[in-house]
Order: structure tokens, then sequence, then C-alpha cells
């Protein structure tokens, strides 16, 4: 009776790790904007009036961190493009506290591009930069935003293949949290090798734009959510009014881009440390059942 009590015991407390361990794993923090916070920012001032059909102006920044948590990729490439603005008109970028504030002046139109594709230091993509994430374990992506003003947002996920599915949605101020449901997403890609993601958010007439966090979770969906309608500026890429990059860029330990960043496997909810790997789970895993069959041997 006493070996077959211990036997219990120890299977009830692998079943607990082994819920705590795939609980852990019920989100993957793609940005939760910490890092970086005093370090990138954009702080551009139109030199040229830029109107709508002609050549936007082009201002850039990248910020990496290795080893890193709560960054997906471990890197953050942000570009704002203004299709229509004054000679004069200001626009920024700030992550603070973890917050990231963008600001457009009312009377102009922009899009604000967040990429997310690993350490490489340029805008231009990379569909192998996060070393075929597998997403098909969740069911949405989860903006936490607050806003003065309405934009119109996009999200484009890409596979090692150069395959693409994204979801086109608006935001306005009378929500903080948007769930866009996977289910929303145009089909084509591999969500068991995303090799990058990028979320646009595209402003006419001015905004101001915080953003507490951008995730991949399981969420609560609403069966009566309908795709909403989103209106993006479109433009040839010949930038010849203005073109401005800055480069912020800070790390913990000696950049090499040819190997993996660490960092960027899914994220706790509690703190954004690491969570634990699935050879992990697959430990636990085996654990528990190696403890049942000496209770059955009992």
């Amino acid at each position: 009776f006493f070996y077959l009590s211990l036997c219990l015991m120890k299977l009830a407390l692998s079943a607990v790790l082994v819920f705590l361990c795939v609980s852990i794993q019920a989100q993957i923090i793609i940005d939760d904007f910490s890092i970086g916070a005093n370090e990138q920012s954009i702080d551009f001032t139109l030199p040229v009036d830029v109107s709508s059909g002609g050549s936007p102006a082009i201002t850039q920044s990248f910020f990496f961190l290795t080893p890193c948590s709560g960054l997906l990729g471990c890197e953050r490439d942000a570009e704002i493009v203004i299709f229509s603005g004054d000679d004069g008109d200001r626009f920024t970028l700030e992550l603070s506290g973890g917050e990231m504030e963008y600001v457009a002046p009312s009377g102009t139109i922009t899009t604000l591009t967040l990429q997310y594709d690993g350490i490489d230091q340029d805008f231009d993509l990379d569909e192998e930069g996060l070393d075929s994430t597998d997403i098909t374990s969740f069911n949405s992506f989860v903006i936490s935003a607050s806003l003065n003003g309405a934009v119109s947002a996009r999200i484009t996920v890409y596979d090692s293949d150069e395959d693409t599915c994204r979801v086109e949605f608006s935001m306005d101020d009378n929500d903080d949290n948007y769930v866009i449901a996977f289910s929303r997403l145009s089909s084509g890609c591999n969500m068991q090798d995303v090799g990058a993601i990028e979320l646009e958010i595209s402003a006419n007439g001015g905004v101001q734009f915080i953003g507490n966090s951008f995730r991949i979770d399981n969420s609560v969906i609403d069966p009566d959510e309908t795709e909403s309608t989103a209106d993006f500026p479109s433009y040839t890429f010949s930038p010849i009014t203005a073109t401005f990059s800055t480069f912020s860029t800070f790390s913990a330990s000696s950049f090499s881009p040819a190997s993996s960043p660490s960092g960027y496997a899914s994220q706790s909810s509690s703190d954004s440390n690491n969570s634990p790997s699935s050879s992990s789970t697959q430990l636990l895993v085996g654990f528990y059942v190696l403890l049942s069959m000496m209770c059955i041997a009992f």
C-alpha cells in the first residue's frame, strides 16, 4: 500500500508538471515592446512636400539584442513610409516603459511596418529568419494597443518557401485588444514553417498609436466576427523625394548573424522568459509513463 501511494503521488506530481509545461507555451510573444526602450527611435521631419501619387519618403530603424526574450527573432525592423505630407511635418516612433508610440500628424498619409525576420539589420525580407517557427498550436494573433484616431492594419505571415498568408482589419479608439483569428488569414502559407511576420499600420489623416504587445495566442474567438475593411496605399518603390535610414543597435553579446539567435522560442505570459522546449515536455511525459509502468509492476 505504501509503494502504491508513493507511485500515485509521483504520478500526480508529474501530471502537474506536464500541465504547467504545456500551459507555459500558451502564447508566443512577437513583441512586448520592452526591448529597445530608450534605444530605438525614429524622429523624422519632412524636408519637402510629399504628395499622393508621387514618390514617398521613407525612414527606417533597426534594433537587435542577443540573447533576448519578448522579441521574436531578437530584432525589430521599423519603417515609416510617408505618402502625403507637408514640409515640416514630424513623424516619431519611440519605445519606453514597455510601450511603442507612433505619431503621424493630421493631414498625412503614412504606413508604419514592423518586420520580424531575425537578425539581419536591414529591411530586405528574410523568409527564413525565424527558423521555421511552428504556430499551428495557436489560433490567433492578439494586438494590445490604444489609438487616438483610426487605422487600417495588416498582418502578413511568410513561410520559408516565400509563400504568404495575410489578413487586413481596422483599428480605432473604441477598443484596446484586437483578436485576429487565424481563420481570417488568406490561405497559401505553411504555418508550421514560419520564417517572417510583418505588422503594418496605415493611417490616413494622422494618428497616435500606442502598442503594448503583439503576440500569438489561443483566444476565445467570437463566432460572429466578420472581416473588417482596410484601405492601404500602394506605391512603386522609387523613393527619390527623401530617403533616410537610422540605425539603433545594442547587443549584450557579439553580433553573429550566421548563427541562429537564441531566445525567440515560445514566451511565458507571466514573465516573458523562454518557455520549456518541446524536448523538456517529451522528457516529462516519458517520466510520467515510466512511473505508470512502475506502479503497475507493484
